[in-house]
C-alpha cells in the first residue's frame, strides 16, 4: 500500500493499493492491520488524509476528484455516502505523497500547478513566537 495514514485516535490505518486490480483507499484497524479491511473508495483513490476531528476522510478519485467521505461509526469502521467536493486539475497530485491537508476549519491547503509562473520564497518572522500566541489562545 501507499501513502499510509493513521487516523487522530491512533486506531485506524488508511492507505492507498492496488490489492484489487485498481488504486483504490482502504481502512485497517491499527496496529491489528489484519483483523480487518475496508474499502473506502469506489471509483479509484489516492492519498487519504483524515480530516483534523477524524469524522472524515478526504482522497483523489481517478477522474482527479477530491472526494470526501464521512466516518459515520468506529466499531465497527462504518463510512456514510462519499461526496465529490471539486477538481484537482491544475494542482499538483502524487500516489506517493499527499499534495494537499486539510486544516481544522475545513479548508484545504493545495499546491497548485501554473505553467510559467514565477515562484517566490516567503519569510516568516517571529513564526514561534507567533505560533506559541496561536497554541495559548486554544
Amino acid at each position: 500500500g501507499l501513502r499510509p495514514a493513521i487516523h487522530p485516535d491512533g486506531h485506524w490505518l488508511a492507505y492507498s493499493s492496488n490489492e484489487s486490480g485498481r488504486r483504490e483507499v482502504y481502512v485497517r484497524p491499527f496496529p491489528n492491520v489484519g483483523d480487518a479491511r475496508y474499502q473506502v473508495s469506489s471509483a479509484g483513490g489516492l492519498t487519504p488524509v483524515w480530516d483534523p476531528s477524524g469524522h472524515a476522510l478526504y482522497f483523489i478519485d481517478a477522474a482527479e476528484n477530491m472526494v470526501e467521505v464521512p466516518v459515520v461509526g468506529m466499531a465497527p469502521f462504518r463510512t456514510g455516502p462519499s461526496r465529490t467536493l471539486f477538481s484537482t486539475d491544475g494542482y499538483y497530485i502524487s500516489p506517493y505523497q499527499p499534495q494537499f491537508d486539510v486544516a481544522r476549519d475545513g479548508r484545504f491547503v493545495m499546491i497548485r500547478r501554473e505553467v510559467g509562473a514565477n515562484h517566490g520564497v516567503v519569510a516568516v518572522f517571529n513564526f514561534l513566537e507567533e505560533l506559541k500566541q496561536r497554541m495559548a489562545a486554544r
